[in-house]
């Protein structure tokens, strides 16, 4: 069985605080709306989100990954970094990236599945999956909510 790479960095207190606030008006909104919005967010990228992308760049070198700059262009402005929310969804494929680093902010609760590999990842966890593969977030208990960066990799050649 072929793992998933995977890293931690660290996530200052501030941002720890702001991903835990976003979650629980994602929650409560999704709630709200007998969750029927979309099973998962995608909105642009808070600054309190992207202040680790040192960090982030330096760990998925040592694992031998680099940021696809190729289709985003670089760190500024980019659509690429994305904050993405969920509270669960069902296996999917998006399509949009093949291999991204999700980086979590915030997990209270949800499993990541993809193929037999799951993770189960907290705040400054990432891992890097392939979107044009189905994956799948599922709960582990009834009030949960997951933000992270989803951001475009490639494998460096070593």
């Amino acid at each position: 069985m072929k793992f998933m790479p995977t890293g931690t960095i660290e996530i200052d207190q501030n941002s720890l605080i702001s991903a835990k606030e976003f979650a629980h008006e994602f929650y409560k909104n999704q709630e709200s709306n007998d969750f029927c919005d979309d099973e998962v967010d995608v909105s642009s990228t808070p600054k309190w989100a992207l202040q680790h992308l040192d960090a982030l760049t330096k760990s998925l070198k040592f694992a031998g990954y680099e940021v696809s700059h190729e289709s985003t262009g670089g760190f500024e402005f980019d659509v690429n970094f994305a904050l993405v929310s969920t509270c669960g969804v069902e296996s999917h494929a998006d399509e949009l990236y093949g291999e991204c680093v999700c980086l979590i902010l915030h997990n209270d609760g949800l499993i990541f599945k993809q193929g037999r590999e799951k993770i189960t990842a907290g705040a400054g966890d990432w891992f890097i999956f392939n979107d044009y593969k189905p994956h799948q977030v599922k709960s582990l208990k009834s009030t949960t909510a997951l933000v992270s960066v989803v951001i475009p990799v490639k494998k460096v050649a070593q």
